[in-house]
């Protein structure tokens, strides 16, 4: 046939044209059923590429040997393993790169998102997360099995904030006969951190309380002085200062406005100032620098 087939309409303007005129939202265009008496024959839609040697074939439709849920598989045919897409028949959760998914939207491998992802109810992740870029939240913590009694209870702690990108450095320093010992911080430290930032507290260890104190020497490492044969605890404090963090790092207090990822007007959290949950059309946007 060289000529296009038209049905409901009699201008086809592709080889295949379906034209819906019925006034009812319920009655489909187009139905592709399966035989009710095999349960392994599935309603599908092929599409072959005649083009390209591989990755040719895709097939969409209903994979009646799982549990009826819609599905889009690389393949001639639909899988029972895991396909590219997959709509739960019950639930109707979507899965991707799984056939068993557990919640509205479960991803079955690594995720890449090359833009903002906003996120309005719990997310499960079973696996790592990577981010290149910021993380945003009104708080931050972790939830895991109470290791003292991890059938009954959950233990949450909470992230440490602060208005610096702070990193933590501690130990226990043993000071010599002439009362003096270098901590040794890793040696990506000072190209990681303001070392001009760079705060330490110290705390004698024992019964008997003394003096301590620090500096940095001429190669510029961390020395505690003290008590002689003493032991001392440390604790360094130093904000981040790489390019990464530089790149992304933006102001402690900025004022709304329209390049803002909430612009004025508007609540990043509503309900916590007693206000309804609001599904923020939030911007794509980094929050820019002064």
């Amino acid at each position: 046939l060289t000529r296009n087939i038209g049905i409901g309409t009699s201008t086809p303007s592709s080889i295949l044209h379906v034209r819906n005129s019925s006034q009812y939202n319920n009655v489909p265009t187009l139905t592709v059923e399966n035989n009710s008496n095999l349960s392994s024959s599935d309603p599908t839609i092929h599409f072959k590429n005649g083009y390209l040697s591989s990755l040719t074939d895709f097939t969409l439709g209903i994979n009646s040997s799982h549990d009826g849920g819609f599905q889009i598989t690389p393949n001639i045919g639909l899988i029972s393993g895991s396909p590219s897409f997959h709509i739960d028949a019950s639930t109707g959760y979507v899965g991707i790169g799984t056939i068993d998914p557990q919640k509205n939207l479960h991803v079955g491998g690594t995720g890449f998102f090359e833009d903002t992802l906003f996120i309005f109810s719990p997310l499960l992740v079973n696996d790592d997360i990577f981010a290149v870029g910021n993380i945003y939240a009104t708080q931050k913590y972790f939830l895991l099995d109470h290791p003292s009694f991890p059938k009954d209870k959950l233990l949450r702690h909470y992230s440490i904030e602060s208005n610096e990108g702070l990193l933590i450095y501690r130990g226990i320093v043993n000071l010599d006969s002439t009362g003096k010992g270098k901590i040794d911080l890793p040696d990506y430290f000072k190209d990681l951190v303001d070392e001009s930032g760079t705060t330490v507290n110290l705390t004698p260890i024992g019964k008997e309380p003394f003096l301590v104190s620090y500096d940095f020497d001429e190669n510029n490492k961390l020395v505690v002085y003290g008590k002689s044969n003493s032991s001392v605890s440390y604790q360094v404090l130093a904000e981040r200062d790489d390019p990464s963090f530089q790149l992304r790092k933006g102001n402690v207090i900025e004022e709304k406005n329209d390049k803002t990822i909430v612009p004025r007007g508007e609540y990043f959290d509503p309900e916590a100032y007693g206000l309804p949950p609001k599904k923020q059309q939030l911007k794509s946007k980094r929050i820019e620098k002064d």
